[in-house]
């Protein structure tokens, strides 16, 4: 693994970490984005992990930590941020770096929760922007009236938007010296009970949250509206109007028990992207599978590895952009 921190035009230092395959035999590279208050460190914690898995099968891999999250910092410990420039600034310059790096003219998008949305916004503002796919996993741009547990917590939004942080690395923390003995809402948001493993969702709590700016939160909010998402820097501007423009074969993944992201809040933001190149994915028992697939699990479950990876890696292998193929 080689580490390096490419820096924003706004004074961030993001850190990059890359896994190399020992023979590339995939011409894109894979950059993996993580959630809400989380890291990269999501795709790396664990036996078999989504990096592992994908360098085995001869990607390039690439985990970005997004500002104030990771490793990442700020050369004037700057504390505030919006959802729009992970978009606008952070999103861009990962998939940059990985083409720079390997020579790749694009670089496939795998996101987890936030970090599908911010796929989705990045190639909402840029439509020409260069990506070989996009894969969202358990995330939406409108979840009004779709079951999400996140509407349970609107009410608290107001207060939470006053304070100078969301504490959710405190809550994280708490978690794992609470597990297993006590199964709290926030596992209960995560993970899907017997689809997780106790120790492994312990580690998570402990490396992979972080407190977050309010001004994140200020902005993802606004996809409990009907309507879904808006634009931070024209408030009439709605994601899911807009998403009529992606061109990027898209592959929309989310499970049956998710509470962030339920399915209908799926299939909704799946109906709305513009590319007929598009694919929607429900695991859990529904397909098949052997378990029930909450949010988290699609990353970290018991059987992601012969479930959920496969899938992803398939959809990754069938789109290379044209006139570059699978390395011999």
């Amino acid at each position: 693994m080689k580490e390096a921190y490419v820096n924003t035009v706004d004074g961030w230092s993001l850190a990059v970490r890359h896994y190399e395959p020992r023979e590339r035999s995939q011409p894109h590279p894979v950059v993996l984005c993580h959630g809400f208050a989380a890291s990269g460190r999501s795709f790396e914690l664990g036996q078999t992990t989504m990096v592992n898995f994908l360098v085995e099968r001869g990607y390039d891999v690439f985990v970005g930590d997004l500002r104030g999250h990771g490793t990442s910092t700020h050369n004037r410990g700057v504390r505030d941020w919006a959802f729009s420039e992970y978009v606008e600034i952070d999103a861009p310059l990962l998939v940059s770096h990985a083409c720079e790096v390997t020579g790749s003219k694009r670089a496939h998008w795998i996101g987890h929760s936030m970090g599908g949305i911010i796929g989705l916004g990045l190639t909402i503002d840029e439509p020409e922007v260069k990506l070989a796919s996009l894969t969202t996993v358990g995330s939406s741009l409108d979840y009004s009236a779709s079951g999400s547990d996140w509407s349970l917590f609107h009410p608290l939004f107001p207060l939470i938007k006053r304070l100078p942080s969301v504490p959710v690395g405190g809550l994280a923390r708490l978690e794992s010296r609470l597990l297993p003995t006590l199964r709290t809402p926030f596992s209960t948001l995560n993970v899907w009970p017997g689809n997780s493993d106790h120790e492994l969702w312990q580690n998570v709590c402990r490396e992979v949250f972080s407190d977050t700016s309010t001004g994140v939160i200020a902005q993802l909010t606004s996809g409990l509206e009907p309507g879904g998402l808006r634009s931070a820097r024209d408030p009439s501007r709605r994601y899911m109007d807009a998403a009529k423009v992606i061109k990027v074969p898209t592959m929309i993944v989310t499970g049956d028990r998710d509470k962030q992201c339920p399915p209908l809040a799926a299939r909704r933001t799946f109906d709305a992207v513009g590319t007929p190149d598009k694919e929607l994915v429900v695991f859990g028992r529904g397909r098949g599978d052997r378990y029930h697939y909450g949010h988290f699990d699609l990353v970290i479950g018991k059987h992601a590895t012969t479930e959920v990876f496969p899938a992803l890696e398939r959809w990754m292998s069938t789109h290379p952009s044209p006139g570059e193929r699978a390395l011999s």
